[in-house]
């Protein structure tokens, strides 16, 4: 199995844009010379060109700061590695304990110190044991599926706050930046990051839903 201390990556996970926002709630949009037009007058599909988008329209969040610093991360990530540890623990010993059961039995069996009636209840014992190990690797791909769907659950958290952080429409596009190549923002100026911002609201929105529990 993986190791499951792809703890939570979240975010990176198959997310290229954290939110592709746009929040026009009025019946008119902005244009390029600050004049208003009507919704109904814009053809649908029409793209904006890069000389329409001020710096301000677009800012971005570091997903690698949210990795190591959004607690609701660095939580799961803890309890996902202590529980990995233990299941890993747990399967090494039934296997083991199974490979020596059923070489003591064989080589019990090939020196007749068997009956059959006992070798019966040798085998009942080894297939109870095989099934033991069998449920703790379900187990532990049960782990894996747990942590990918924490890391859904931990996206549409960040989505759902990040709607609501651009809720009056300031930015047309909040970007995820991230040092790896595969990131969308190979550059940024300093001042667009705003991921101090996002990181305290999602630190305090989880601290209150700890409490609250």
């Amino acid at each position: 199995m993986k190791n499951v201390s792809l703890v939570l990556n979240v975010i990176l996970f198959g997310a290229v844009i954290i939110l592709y926002y746009f929040h026009f709630s009025e019946e008119t949009l902005p244009t390029k010379n600050g004049t208003v037009m009507k919704k109904d007058s814009v053809k649908a599909g029409l793209p904006i060109k890069p000389s329409e988008i001020k710096a301000s329209d677009i800012v971005y969040v570091n997903l690698d700061t949210l990795n190591v610093k959004y607690e609701r991360i660095v939580d799961a990530s803890k309890t996902n590695r202590v529980k990995q540890a233990k299941m890993e623990s747990d399967l090494q010993r039934a296997k083991e304990q199974f490979q020596n059961d059923y070489s003591q039995s064989e080589q019990k069996f090939q020196a007749g110190k068997l009956t059959d009636a006992e070798m019966e209840e040798v085998k009942k014992g080894l297939q109870a044991e095989q099934a033991s190990v069998i449920k703790k690797q379900d187990d532990m791909q049960n782990l894996e599926a747990d942590v990918q769907r924490q890391m859904g659950d931990i996206q549409k958290t960040l989505s759902d706050f990040l709607a609501r952080y651009n809720s009056e429409g300031h930015y047309r596009y909040i970007m995820a930046y991230s040092g790896n190549m595969g990131s969308p923002i190979l550059l940024g100026k300093k001042e667009l990051d705003i991921t101090s911002d996002v990181l305290k609201g999602l630190n305090d929105e989880y601290h209150s839903t700890k409490k609250s529990k």
